[in-house]
């Protein structure tokens, strides 16, 4: 018999996981909607993306629910992020040279993906392999936004919506880069209790994410 206080954990975990932080994405959603008519296109890209990752989040939950593997879902929600997120940039930046080159980019990661599936990990598997490529390449983007003369911290870009965007990436896919490079591992070795605080440290993050994306989207005006 399992330990009254582990199966609590477990209840908890799965209403924290599973219900909260992904329902936590209708606020973004929300302010988005409502603002939507002075949206930029990068911008709106962002709202596609929060609608993507909300309803796989719900057919997840559904497979899950039902003893289903979704990992499948992964595979494919991974090269429609990273195109999302990509476009986002490529909005965002001025140089021709960068924006032919995150072009070029998400043609080769789409690509991968499709290789990594076909050769590589099953699509049952966790894909660590195109999950650890895109959070580094997210996170440069963000800090390039962050760091060069388009997004510097000294200059106003810091109060507007799109300094939000880039941190709100930044936390999540930075601090989810462990766990996506290694989730097969973990998922194998590791006890289900680790398992279990690892899933909420990430759950967590995601959290934080759709947190600065609301304050993103707050803060935006005509």
């Amino acid at each position: 018999m399992k330990p009254a206080s582990y199966i609590k954990m477990s209840k908890l975990s799965f209403w924290y996981m599973g219900i909260f932080v992904p329902g936590i994405v209708l606020l973004p959603i929300a302010y988005a909607i409502k603002k939507y008519p002075i949206l930029d296109k990068a911008l709106k890209v962002i709202f596609l993306y929060l609608l993507t990752a909300g309803i796989t989040n719900v057919i997840a939950a559904v497979l899950a629910f039902n003893n289903k593997n979704n990992l499948f879902l992964l595979h494919a929600y991974s090269a429609i992020e990273f195109a999302l997120l990509s476009i986002y940039f490529f909005l965002l930046v001025e140089k021709l040279f960068v924006k032919q080159l995150i072009l070029s980019i998400i043609v080769l990661y789409v690509i991968y993906c499709l290789l990594n599936v076909a050769f590589v990990q099953r699509i049952d598997q966790f894909n660590t392999y195109t999950r650890s490529i895109q959070a580094i390449m997210i996170s440069g983007y963000s800090l390039y936004y962050l760091y060069t003369g388009i997004g510097n911290f000294v200059s106003n870009r810091k109060k507007g919506p799109h300094y939000w965007i880039a941190l709100g990436l930044i936390t999540y896919f930075m601090s989810s880069l462990v766990q996506f490079s290694f989730s097969n591992f973990f998922s194998t070795y590791f006890t289900r209790e680790i398992k279990f605080w690892l899933w909420n440290f990430h759950a967590t993050m995601v959290l934080l994410m759709y947190l600065f994306f609301f304050k993103a989207y707050a803060i935006c005006k005509e």
